[in-house]
């Protein structure tokens, strides 16, 4: 995930060479987590999916807090879906 919100700060960077870029809209998507959806997730999983989302919550926040430094941008949207 670090290098995902290194990419994304690297592009906004990027694009401002050509455009002013004060939005951002950061789509988080969906399935974050594995889960136990079947029961060799149960044996195959590194994390439960407590600690999974205890994980995804800690690493999203961290990189959120990262692009917040940018002080040129004035909005930021997480959208986010559930499927």
């Amino acid at each position: 995930m670090e290098k995902f919100f290194q990419a994304t700060r690297y592009g906004i960077n990027f694009s401002r060479q050509a455009y002013k870029i004060r939005d951002l809209i950061l789509w988080l998507g969906g399935d974050l987590i594995t889960n136990y959806l079947h029961d060799d997730n149960v044996e195959s999983n590194l994390l439960s999916p407590v600690e999974a989302i205890a994980y995804a919550y800690h690493n999203i926040k961290a990189g959120i807090e990262y692009l917040l430094v940018d002080g040129e941008l004035e909005t930021h949207h997480h959208p986010c879906n559930d499927r």
